[in-house]
């Protein structure tokens, strides 16, 4: 529900599908561990 205003910033956004909802999660982690490693070097 807080998140809901900030629709027009996010690049995804899920909140009534609990498959999207993981999605959007898988989708972060990915691009997290992609960025730790590119800044471990």
């Amino acid at each position: 529900m807080e998140l809901a205003a900030g629709v027009p910033l996010l690049a995804r956004f899920s909140y009534d599908d609990p498959d999207g909802m993981a999605g959007v999660l898988e989708e972060a982690e990915k691009r997290i561990r992609l960025r730790a490693a590119r800044l471990r070097g």
